[in-house]
């Protein structure tokens, strides 16, 4: 800028910068808000399995809709050790106390 006087890029450049300002905040917010929802779900499955008997074994299906993901993502989450289950008749069962204790550790 010389002499005071903002040139047709100095314009531009304040645009784009506000225009991204805004863009970044909005996201920012976003996952502020997404975190909060996460949490607040996390919390409500928490109390839901404090309420349920926490040695009840629960098949694979069972485990996968109480975490929300597919089926062969719980039983490569038992292989790696990453949840705590005992195997009956060659099948995964998972106290429902493993569940709650993997959600406290990845939350």
């Amino acid at each position: 800028m010389e002499g005071g006087t903002m040139t047709m890029e100095d314009i531009m450049m304040t645009a784009m910068e506000s225009v991204i300002g805004k863009k970044l905040s909005n996201t920012e917010n976003q996952i502020h808000n997404l975190t909060m929802q996460v949490n607040s779900l996390v919390a409500v499955i928490n109390d839901l399995l404090k309420k349920a008997d926490p040695e009840e074994k629960l098949t694979v299906k069972e485990a996968a809709e109480i975490l929300r993901v597919k089926e062969n993502t719980v039983r490569e989450m038992c292989k790696n050790d990453k949840i705590g289950y005992e195997k009956l008749g060659g099948q995964y069962r998972l106290k429902r106390s493993a569940i709650a204790d993997y959600l406290n550790r990845h939350n």
